[in-house]
């Protein structure tokens, strides 16, 4: 089970890195204004990033941030099933604990 939780955790991270790639290569930081930001004039002042945890955040010339291209629920996921794959091996490692077999009676 701790192989089929790695497993799954990787291939959300690799997914979440495709997206940061391929999307944000070309869609080049539209993601980052709104409507609302465009008609007020807000310009962008920068794009920082990360891959632990994954995250594109794009910062705006009036102070605010806007997390971009990683969907909210991604980083958690990887969390839980990472988790749940290290349990699965201490589990798996650690002795078990057995009553003492009564000899004769």
């Amino acid at each position: 089970m701790a192989i089929v939780f790695a497993t799954a955790a990787l291939a959300l991270y690799v997914w979440g890195c495709s997206r940061i790639y391929f999307l944000y290569g070309h869609e080049g930081g539209v993601d980052c204004f709104t409507l609302d930001d465009l008609t007020r004039g807000i310009q962008l002042d920068g794009i920082s990033g990360s891959f632990t945890p994954l995250q594109l955040t794009c910062h705006m010339s009036d102070g605010h941030s806007l997390d971009i291209i990683i969907p909210a629920y991604l980083n958690p996921t990887i969390a839980v099933l990472l988790l749940l794959g290290a349990v699965c091996v201490l589990r798996s490692v650690l002795p078990r604990r057995t009553a003492p077999r009564k000899v004769g009676g």
